[in-house]
């Protein structure tokens, strides 16, 4: 008919991409007014996952065990470090053979006198630590200047170092008068003689021979006895009666 237009062969529109619905959860749901909160750009901002993860950028986290070996590893290695720096410092044991060390103490009587080791150089000495408080201490002094008297003349030297606390002179000095002691009796005020000699205690006696040497030690006897002569004899004259 005139006036009518004849529709012409349909035409299929193509079909776009569809869209794929994955199976899962439903998308939790958001409160009214919470997405206008948000912005549009935080709404629409894609997310993306990766599904492929590098195996050699993967670390495992520090475990418990591991942090213990660590500070362990490190304690060790601190007290090592400081052993070796004590050992390299600790001074050397005062035992048979070695130089007998110097040391300084003073006199009792008024003048406070000095005196050293080098003051007894080229003799045998006795060298006995002692205090007024020690029992064995003065049951042995009294053969200790029996001793002085038979083997002074021909040489040997007693020095008797007290380890009394400072301020303990009056009392030395009734000690002496009380014994009637005649060989030298000192006073180590400030330890510093029984230190070097590292003196494990009361009474100990060194026996230093006329070369300045440690030939031997000894603790409490009977200094007057024949086996104490007998030591004395061997040990500081070359076993010279």
């Amino acid at each position: 008919m005139p006036g009518l237009k004849t529709p012409g062969p349909h035409k299929k529109t193509p079909a776009g991409p569809k869209s794929v619905t994955l199976a899962g959860p439903p998308p939790p749901q958001v409160a009214a007014g919470a997405e206008s909160e948000l912005g549009e750009a935080e709404t629409a901002r894609p997310i993306f996952i990766s599904e492929h993860v590098d195996p050699d950028r993967v670390t495992e986290p520090r475990r418990p065990w591991a942090l213990a070996a660590i500070g362990v590893t490190a304690f060790v290695a601190g007290a090592a470090w400081l052993l070796r720096g004590w050992l390299a410092t600790a001074p050397a044991p005062v035992t048979a053979g070695s130089l007998a060390p110097a040391f300084e103490a003073t006199t009792v009587d008024a003048s406070r006198a000095t005196r050293a080791l080098s003051d007894y150089a080229g003799h045998p000495v006795l060298l006995n630590f002692w205090a007024t408080w020690c029992q064995p201490c003065r049951e042995e002094m009294a053969s200790f200047e029996q001793l002085y008297r038979d083997d002074g003349p021909r040489g040997l030297r007693i020095v008797a170092v007290s380890v009394d606390d400072p301020g303990a002179d009056p009392a030395i000095r009734a000690f002496v008068s009380r014994y009637g002691l005649t060989f030298d009796v000192l006073h180590d005020r400030r330890s510093r003689a029984r230190d070097r000699y590292q003196v494990r205690g009361v009474p100990e006696t060194f026996f230093i021979s006329a070369d300045g040497r440690i030939v031997g030690t000894q603790f409490v006897r009977d200094w007057a006895s024949g086996a104490s002569r007998a030591m004395v004899d061997s040990l500081l004259f070359g076993g010279r009666p």
